[in-house]
């Protein structure tokens, strides 16, 4: 009685390998993130500006760098993402101060094995582009 399901569970398996073979792929080589999907998931409702095409593109980017595995480009960009005088409130409290400590705090964070793959899909900037 156990081989039909020791079948399915192989079928099942067998079934989901090449959608995550695809998956993997689109991971190493393209390293889109899910931003290739968040065109199609989230359509423009308007146009944007060319200040919020550009904050897209540090968005996507940083996405890309985040997951790239390439020390250096990791390395580009949390300097670029991360402000000098900004302020980090971790879960389970303090407070992490100065852009070199947050970059410090993620690289060990992402180091230790945390993964953050983000979609960003619109950003929204005043027409008097100071907000």
């Amino acid at each position: 009685m156990k081989k039909p399901v020791a079948v399915v569970l192989l079928l099942s398996l067998a079934a989901g390998l090449p959608a995550l073979a695809r998956a993997q792929a689109a991971r190493d080589t393209a390293m889109d993130c899910v931003v290739a999907s968040a065109t199609e998931q989230h359509p423009r409702t308007r146009e944007r500006s060319a200040v919020e095409d550009k904050i897209m593109e540090l968005e996507r980017d940083g996405c890309r760098g985040l997951i790239s595995g390439d020390p250096d480009r990791l390395d580009r960009t949390l300097a670029r993402i991360i402000a000098d005088d900004g302020l980090l409130f971790p879960d389970g409290g303090g407070i992490v101060a100065g852009g070199q400590n947050q970059r410090l705090m993620f690289k060990d964070a992402l180091a230790a094995g945390l993964k953050i793959e983000y979609e960003p899909t619109d950003a929204f900037v005043s027409k008097s582009e100071d907000m």
